[in-house]
């Protein structure tokens, strides 16, 4: 199913249509006009959406596409011309069973992105301390997960996604890299990155925080999670 949506369209069309596409267990594609929209407000917007899609049916696969009034992928140039971009930008991340937190920390990641976007996925040898870790999908199955959802919101930038295999995915010591795309809780993350890189004589990155999805279940935390969703996937084999 598919809804063409503004940006700042009140919320009454994409209830019904979440409804009408969960009834009918059928993904949804939202492509979002963002004519005039500044960065801040489409961050807030997309957030509203996934937030709004998560708590009226958490389990609708739901991928929302920023784009140009005729319907198209945002472009690097037409980003450019609407917000300040950066040439290359780095996240990491577990994108275990990707969710909407993933969705939209890969969307905003792509919009401030012109150029370049590196994506670390933990392997699962670095996730070995995680609860429900058994349930982890392989990194590679992760990694094809996180591209194929790129080229869909965002195909015109390099994709460079890789097996992770420490926290700071190589960005203490790689020239040419002007931003960090972190979630509040791995802020501090993203601050040592910065201050080792000064160590090494390269410039702080831009670090972009990104909020949560909330979490409509509140299973084991208030966040939308993959820990969250391994915790009920668990339950539920134990039935």
């Amino acid at each position: 199913m598919e809804l063409n949506l503004k940006w700042d369209a009140s919320a009454d069309t994409l209830d019904t249509t979440i409804k009408q596409a969960a009834s009918a267990s059928c993904p949804l594609t939202i492509y979002l006009d963002t004519e005039g929209a500044e960065f801040h407000k489409l961050n807030e917007a997309l957030q509203h959406l996934y937030s709004r899609s998560t708590l009226l049916a958490h389990t609708l696969p739901v991928v929302i596409i920023p784009t140009n009034a005729q319907r198209t992928p945002l472009s690097a140039q037409e980003k450019q011309q609407l917000w300040p971009c950066h040439s290359h930008v780095a996240l990491g991340g577990t994108f275990d069973q990707l969710h909407n937190g993933h969705k939209l920390l890969l969307t905003v990641s792509a919009l401030c992105c012109s150029g370049r976007l590196r994506v670390g996925v933990a392997n699962n040898k670095l996730l070995e301390a995680k609860q429900y870790a058994h349930l982890i999908q392989p990194v590679h199955h992760r990694m094809h997960t996180v591209r194929q959802f790129l080229t869909t919101v965002a195909p015109d930038l390099t994709l460079d996604i890789f097996d992770m295999e420490e926290f700071t995915g190589g960005t203490t010591t790689m020239e040419g890299l002007d931003a960090i795309v972190v979630s509040p809780e791995t802020r501090p993350s993203a601050e040592k990155i910065n201050a080792q890189r000064l160590t090494n004589a390269l410039p702080p990155l831009a670090i972009l925080v990104i909020e949560y999805v909330s979490n409509p279940e509140h299973m084991t935390d208030f966040k939308l999670s993959s820990g969250g969703l391994r915790a009920e996937l668990h339950a539920k084999q134990m039935l």
